[in-house]
């Protein structure tokens, strides 16, 4: 996860989280958070116009909404659940990019020669339908130490539903796996 900014005077920054520790001020200028801080951001993150003890997950992505709303981006956290997250980003221009990033448990049983695979629906919505089909791109990272799988396309991204996928691997079992899908498409 990382804080990304550029100060009134243009100088850049970048903060790692992994080198944070306690509370983070974020200096005077324009600034993005990336996917991952919205959800893990534990310390306190001051922003201006928010709340000296607001959260990366509340009253500070609202105060970065409203301070930086010029730049016609505003992101919503619509679900954040240990197996779900879904998030997006809605742009003036009628831009819209989606993610959803979901945790499921599969079984690797079909074989072609060293490949264990399996279809996937993960049933998910996009949470803002899209005007028309999205580009949509996705990955898988292993969980619980079961290791990463990798992921191919089976359908098209709809306007409203995450596409269908196949997952594989190079031996047989469950797996849990985190899928991780981003759409950019137009809301108008």
């Amino acid at each position: 996860m990382a804080i990304n900014g550029f100060r009134a005077d243009g100088e850049v920054y970048r903060y790692n989280a992994s080198a944070l520790e306690g509370d983070v001020a974020i200096p005077d200028g324009s600034v993005t958070l990336d996917s991952l801080a919205s959800g893990v951001i534990d310390d306190t993150l001051a922003v201006d116009g928010a709340a000296a003890d607001a959260k990366a997950t509340g009253d500070a992505i609202t105060a970065l909404n409203d301070r930086y709303s010029q730049l016609g981006c505003t992101y919503t956290l619509h679900t954040n659940t240990p197996t779900v997250k879904k998030e997006s980003w809605k742009w003036n221009d009628g831009t819209l990019i989606c993610a959803v990033r979901k945790v499921a448990t599969v079984e690797l049983s079909l074989q072609s020669g060293a490949l264990y695979w399996t279809a996937y629906n993960s049933g998910e919505a996009w949470p803002i339908a899209f005007k028309t089909n999205p580009a949509c791109t996705f990955n898988t990272t292993g969980q619980n130490g079961q290791g990463n799988c990798f992921v191919w396309g089976s359908t098209d991204a709809s306007t409203t539903y995450v596409p269908d996928v196949f997952v594989g691997r190079g031996t047989s079992a469950s797996a849990t796996v985190c899928f991780n899908f981003i759409a950019i498409g137009r809301w108008k």
